[in-house]
Parts: C-alpha cells; structure tokens; sequence
C-alpha cells in the first residue's frame, strides 16, 4: 500500500495513521502543491503497479485536480480516495480567520463520482461505522 496525503488538512490527519504492514508514504508539504493527491496516486500505479494508494485529499484540492480519476477509472485502476469535506478551504480558514466566503467551495456530491465516471464504489460518509463498513467493501481484505 501506499498512502498519498494532499497537504493541508489530509496531511495533519495522516499524521495520525497507524501504520500495521509495511507502507510507502508520499506528500508534499506545501501548499502551493494543493492537488497533488489524485494526479500522484496514478502516477504510483503506473510506477508501481503492485501497490494500491490510499489517497487522502480535501474537498478543495479534489475540486482542482480529482478529474483525474477519468483516467484512473480509464485504465481499470482502483485506488481508495478519501475525500476530506469540510466545505471549503480548511487551513485558509486558520490562516484567514473570520467569515471570509473566498474559503468556501461549491459542494459536491463526491460519493456520485464513481456512477458519474463509469466505474468504482462511492460512500457518503457520516460515522465511524460508516466509515470502517467503506474500508472493509473497498478492501476486503483489510486487517486492523
């Protein structure tokens, strides 16, 4: 496996990941590289074919780059890409307090995404079960 953070808030929460086999980890720290995520988890399964990329991303940086799971879906490729929702853009927010509505996005229906682009599984996410019973479907064979 390889886990792909975006950075911002995907990768202050893969600072928490507890890692049980051996993982590649791949992020950049800047963040002007805001949509990296997606576009590096294809470039690691044409590198490394046997490895399967967990890619965390936020709404935003999904929002710049994500279409190119058109191209991953194209070529039979299955990643698990988490997407971070929270509206907007979450560290601009810290940078930037106060009601300034240049932070928010335009919401998505990001579950609908593998229907729009003709292949995967999308879940909406709200619990924590919710979110173990998408991990357990997308990899079946995922150990704790």
């Amino acid at each position: 496996m390889v886990v792909i953070a975006d950075p911002g808030d995907a990768l202050f929460a893969s600072s928490e990941l507890v890692i049980h086999r051996q993982t590649e980890f791949i992020s950049p720290a800047y963040y002007t590289s805001m949509g990296f995520a997606v576009p590096a988890a294809l470039g690691a399964m044409v590198a490394r074919p046997t490895l399967r990329p967990v890619v965390l991303v936020g709404d935003g940086a999904f929002q710049m780059t994500g279409m190119e799971l058109s191209t991953i879906v194209q070529h039979g490729m299955s990643p698990v890409v988490i997407v971070l929702d929270n509206k907007g853009y979450g560290t601009e927010r810290q940078l930037h307090p106060g009601n300034h509505k240049f932070n928010d996005i335009q919401p998505w229906h990001y579950h609908r995404l593998p229907e729009i682009l003709g292949g995967g599984r999308g879940y909406e996410i709200r619990t924590e079960g919710d979110f173990d019973a998408a991990l357990r479907s997308a990899w079946p064979t995922w150990v704790r």
